[in-house]
C-alpha cells in the first residue's frame, strides 16, 4: 500500500524590473505579472517507510543555490529523517520565472546580479508545498500509464539534430522532422484517492528548435 500526499504553493515574486531567467538579453525584463507562479509537491511513502519527495517549479531551472537551501530547511524542520537523495526538483522550463537565483556569476549576468528575495521566495514556496504535502499522507493507489503522441503533432523539437543522426540505430532525419528525432512517449504516474485522480505526475521533455 502506498500512502502519498500533494500540495502547490504560489512563488510570490515581486516584478522588479529585473531580467528573467533563462533570458540572455538584459532589456527583456519584468515589470509586472500575468499568471501566478507555483511550486507543486507531491510526497509519496510505501510500507517499509521509503520515501521519495517531488516537486515542480514554474521556473527556467533550478539551481544549486535553491537545492542546498531547500534540503537545509527541510532537515532543520523534520530532523535527521529526512533523506536529501530521495529529493526530486525539477521545473517547468519557463522563461518567464524569477533570475538572479544562483550564486552562479554567469547565470546573473543579465538579472542583473544576485537577487535574495527571488530565491529567498522559491525556497519558501518549495518548502511549504513539500511540508504540506508530508503532512497530508493519506492512503491512494497509484497507476502509471504511457501514451504516445502522434508523429504529426509537432509537440517538441531536438535542438541537436546532427548529433541525433550519429546514433547507428536512427533513421536520418532532415530539419523539417526534428519533431520527430526524440521520445514521444509521455508516462503519466496517477494517484488516486478514493477512486477519484487527485494528483499526476507526466514527464515529458519539451524543447524547442533553433
Amino acid at each position: 500500500m502506498f500512502k502519498a500526499g500533494w500540495s502547490k504553493c504560489e512563488i510570490l515574486v515581486k516584478a522588479q524590473g529585473y531580467a528573467m531567467m533563462g533570458y540572455g538579453m538584459w532589456h527583456n525584463r519584468a515589470w509586472g505579472q500575468q499568471t501566478p507562479l507555483f511550486a507543486r509537491a507531491i510526497w509519496l511513502a510505501d510500507e517499509q517507510g521509503n520515501e521519495i519527495a517531488f516537486c515542480c517549479l514554474d521556473l527556467g531551472y533550478i539551481t544549486y543555490a535553491m537545492r542546498s537551501t531547500i534540503i537545509r530547511q527541510l532537515q532543520d524542520t523534520i530532523g535527521d529523517s529526512f533523506n536529501p537523495e530521495r529529493l526530486v526538483l525539477t521545473c517547468t522550463h519557463t522563461h518567464s520565472g524569477p533570475g538572479g537565483c544562483t550564486h552562479d556569476a554567469l547565470y546573473n549576468v543579465v538579472t542583473p546580479g544576485f537577487v535574495p528575495d527571488n530565491l529567498q521566495q522559491i525556497v519558501l514556496a518549495t518548502v511549504e508545498a513539500l511540508l504540506a504535502a508530508r503532512t497530508h499522507l493519506q492512503a491512494v493507489e497509484l497507476s502509471l500509464a504511457h501514451a504516445a503522441f502522434a508523429e504529426t503533432t509537432a509537440v517538441a523539437w531536438n535542438r541537436s539534430l546532427e548529433a541525433y543522426n550519429r546514433n547507428p540505430e536512427v533513421s536520418k532525419l532532415n530539419h523539417q522532422q526534428c519533431h520527430l528525432a526524440l521520445n514521444r512517449e509521455m508516462p503519466v504516474l496517477a494517484i488516486r484517492h478514493q477512486g477519484q485522480v487527485a494528483a499526476f505526475v507526466s514527464l515529458f521533455g519539451v524543447t524547442h528548435c533553433i
